[in-house]
């Protein structure tokens, strides 16, 4: 199927289906900011106590950044991670313990799930390894300070926004199948 040209009817009816579906099954994080922050704050402490080194990510990332607050579009937070195997199963063991579910294939083993979900949030989990394109952004984290906390963020961070999202991610946009 060739996807219906932005601005046009189709386009979005298959717009507004999409966002009425997400908010159905799982809330945005711009809308129950509370839960969303308590979740960021109690992931932080997880990786902390096990020590791994994560950051938060993409879209989560450039709205943290650029607008203070998480994009009120998204319906997911995006975290990365630079675990070993043994890493990856002590944090889906705390999650599990945290009383996230796995949101993918309940018939998957755990450990092959990377999207988990509680309270109506979706987490999105990227391990990250140095064969990607913008490693180099991952190896001296830098942070951001959210409602009071400091996270990790790739660093330079706007050198990484520009290249996951482009020379203009200072303007906020909506896009069918890529929100920023």
């Amino acid at each position: 199927m060739i996807p219906p040209k932005k601005g046009t009817p189709e386009y979005e009816a298959i717009k507004e289906k999409q966002f009425s579906l997400n908010e159905v099954l799982y809330g945005r994080p711009s809308g129950n900011k509370e839960v969303t922050d308590r979740i960021l704050s109690e992931f932080n402490d997880l990786c902390k106590a096990l020590d791994i080194t994560w950051f938060i990510g993409w879209g989560a990332c450039l709205g943290l950044h650029r607008d203070g607050e998480y994009i009120a579009w998204d319906h997911d937070v995006d975290l990365g991670l630079i675990c070993s195997n043994q890493e990856w199963a002590e944090l889906i063991e705390g999650l599990q313990d945290l009383g996230f579910e796995a949101l993918l294939d309940k018939n998957f083993p755990p450990m092959l799930n990377r999207i988990w979900v509680r309270e109506h949030i979706i987490i999105d989990l990227w391990r990250i390894g140095n064969h990607i394109p913008d490693s180099q952004f991952y190896r001296n984290l830098g942070t951001i300070n959210y409602e009071g906390r400091d996270y990790p963020v790739p660093a330079p961070i706007e050198e990484c926004l520009e290249f996951w999202f482009g020379k203009d991610w200072r303007t906020p946009k909506v896009a069918l199948g890529g929100l920023n």
